[in-house]
């Protein structure tokens, strides 16, 4: 029998169990969701995307990720794909490469057919944070159900589970994300709603990389950049049928709070003005969580 531990793919492979092929896809088997956000809370819309890989080909898509990405211009270290700064030409790039668009949508159609390669689903979602900050207005959400990280991560979640579900997928699915701020709140979060915890990795595992294009690609494909529309037909690799986008505005807010409220009495949903309602966190119960807050100095 396998134990809860500590995510790893040797761990997941272990825990393998016997599957069928309908095609060249799996419809039963160990299953892995890899997500990333792009963009930030300041942005029209807070995006995850990520891939969901069978745990017995991660040791081939991390081979053929690297060799997909052997010709980056880094500066220094191990060849590393983060779209945004790679497509800009900042931070770790050689600058040389700003131009060199040609070239960069190369590197990233490589990257992206090894995607389609490995994947049996492409997922993204996007919160509209103008809805989201509507609804935090009138209502305690950010205290309730967590910061955008949060509830974007929960978004994509809930979607990789309705995959599953509608595959027949019985094994639960192990959710990985990069260890950036606002990981305490999700898996703070994550507790409440009784979903299986995260993982928290580097966003150095070539998993997490390739979730980072997928993101940057949708945030892209609805608010564009002069720089996006050169390197826009990588996204052709990847098959339509693999994949699927879901935004997520004020009326699916509503909806996760009825659901929430109904499912979870312990959850409660004050008004803003309600002073005398403090919501604490759940390991601290004299520890009240605080309210998201635009950064300083944007409006």
């Amino acid at each position: 029998m396998c134990a809860e531990s500590q995510y790893s793919p040797l761990y997941h492979l272990a825990c393998s169990v016997p599957s069928f092929w309908k095609g060249h896809r799996k419809l039963m088997g160990i299953y892995t969701g890899y997500f990333d956000e792009s963009g930030d809370e300041e942005q029209p819309d807070f995006v995850m995307g990520g891939i969901v890989l069978d745990a017995e080909n991660a040791a081939d898509f991390d081979r053929d990720w690297r060799n997909a990405i052997k010709e980056l211009p880094v500066l220094n270290g191990q060849p590393f794909l983060h779209t945004a700064d790679f497509v800009s030409g900042n931070r770790q790039y050689d600058p040389d490469w700003k131009g060199r668009y040609d070239d960069k949508l190369m590197i990233l159609s490589s990257a992206a057919r090894v995607i389609n390669r490995h994947s049996v689903q492409v997922i993204t979602s996007a919160l509209d944070m103008e809805d989201y900050r509507e609804f935090d207005a009138r209502w305690k959400l950010s205290e309730a159900v967590g910061h955008p990280y949060a509830v974007a991560a929960q978004i994509a979640f809930e979607h990789m589970t309705l995959w599953a579900k509608r595959n027949s997928v019985l094994t639960p699915i192990k959710m990985v994300l990069e260890d950036r701020d606002g990981i305490g709140d999700v898996i703070e979060m994550f507790k409440i709603m009784g979903h299986p915890l995260p993982s928290a990795e580097s966003k150095g595992l070539p998993q997490l990389q390739a979730a980072d294009y997928v993101a940057w690609m949708r945030l892209k494909r609805y608010h564009p950049s002069s720089p996006y529309e050169l390197v826009k037909a990588s996204w052709n690799e990847i098959n339509k049928w693999l994949y699927i986008d879901q935004p997520y505005g004020l009326s699916e807010l509503i909806r996760v709070v009825l659901r929430l409220s109904d499912q979870h009495p312990d959850i409660s949903f004050p008004q803003r003005d309600d002073d005398r309602t403090v919501i604490t966190y759940n390991n601290n119960r004299k520890r009240p969580r605080r309210p998201f807050k635009r950064k300083s100095g944007r409006k």
